[in-house]
């Protein structure tokens, strides 16, 4: 089974490559070291060799500088990673990312950082939830109401600042003003624009690749609004629901951890592991398909197998298994019926029509792993 990472895991996957020397870095790596460590928990870190074990198929986006880049490295004494130990494990896939975002857009003639954001506004409003939650899983933070005010203003949009300004939370005044008197502060555009759109490019590609090749997608779940308790009368084809597999399965999932990626390949092999991911999987597509009989079936077999785990001498409980779904109204109501009072606790409805549309029309659904 394939799956795609994006962050907090991406990350984690990229610290536990360095703390088992498989990534290198050509000079000084301390900088980096501290920023991951500080960002990612020993509960992430736990979570993505889990991951690791339960897919055979991982892929990261990971930016390979061209020759001139690293000559620039060198130059500026900056480190330069070298991944030839990950690559050879053969545990992670590291795919191409497009060229760098600025070099890219600068090279189509824009001279204003609004031009950007108009030409990229699609990724942007797609992904929005989605980019806003990766920017806090590396360790930083934006405000909702912050994003929307530098949206409006670099889409000159100056009509909406008021109604903008007037709900942005007084802790975060003091950024607003900064923002509205230096805009074109190449550090602010650097640090804040460019993370942005290049975080909605980035999340663009991840999905487009795991729609292509009928893959997952494990990271940290969209910010949204509370949607509350859900009203089928109000159902819509283009809303996407939330599945939380622990709940519809009726307890939590302990799991073998590793302690290194040798493990990981280690515990691939196991007989007890390959039944569990099987059956795991098997479940997952028997809620979505709305088949009685699997979900039954499939249930047993996981509470099995979670069973032969016990033997184990290292078992952390995984994070909890979200599956995103755009549901027809016919399943909805068929999962009321099979799975009872569990389903407001196991299953929700996200605003996220846009998203959700899309994976309807491609025939597939995408999940991430939640923590």
């Amino acid at each position: 089974m394939q799956i795609h990472l994006i962050e907090p895991y991406k990350s984690a996957l990229i610290l536990q490559a360095i703390n088992e020397g498989l990534i290198q870095w050509e000079g000084s790596n301390q900088l980096i070291l501290q920023r991951l460590k500080k960002t990612i928990s020993n509960d992430v870190l736990a979570q993505v060799l889990q991951l690791c074990v339960l897919y055979d198929d991982i892929s990261i986006f990971w930016a390979k500088p061209d020759s001139q880049a690293i000559d620039q490295t060198k130059k500026h004494g900056l480190p330069n990673a070298n991944i030839k130990g990950l690559e050879s494990l053969g545990i992670v896939d590291l795919l191409s990312v497009p060229n760098d975002v600025i070099e890219s857009e600068r090279s189509k003639g824009f001279t204003k950082i609004s031009d950007v954001w108009k030409q990229n506004i699609e990724d942007i409003d797609l992904y929005e939830n989605f980019v806003l939650s990766q920017i806090s899983a590396t360790g930083a933070f934006l405000d909702w109401s912050i994003y929307r005010l530098i949206r409006a203003y670099r889409l000159e949009n100056y009509d909406a600042l008021p109604l903008i300004q007037s709900v942005i939370p007084h802790k975060y005044k003091d950024l607003e003003k900064y923002f509205l008197e230096n805009p074109d502060s190449s550090e602010l555009i650097a640090n804040v624009d460019f993370v942005l759109i290049s975080k909605a490019i980035e999340l663009r590609y991840s999905f487009d690749n795991a729609i292509n090749r009928n893959s997952k997608v494990a990271g940290a779940p969209p910010i949204h609004p509370d949607a509350g308790d859900i009203d089928t009368s109000e159902y819509s084809g283009n809303i996407l629901w939330k599945i939380v597999v622990e709940t519809l399965l009726g307890e939590g999932i302990d799991f073998p951890i590793p302690s290194s990626f040798k493990d990981v390949l280690k515990l691939r092999k196991l007989t007890a592991v390959q039944d569990f991911r099987d059956y795991l999987f098997q479940f997952m597509s028997s809620i979505t398909s709305v088949d009685e009989q699997g979900i039954n079936t499939f249930r047993r077999e996981i509470k099995t197998s979670l069973k032969a785990f016990k033997q184990f001498p290292r078992l952390h409980r995984m994070a909890k298994i979200v599956g995103y779904a755009s549901l027809p109204i016919g399943a909805l109501e068929a999962l009321t019926g099979l799975i009872g009072p569990s389903l407001v606790l196991g299953v929700s409805a996200l605003g996220i029509e846009a998203l959700a549309q899309r994976w309807k029309k491609a025939g597939s659904w995408l999940y991430l792993s939640d923590g």
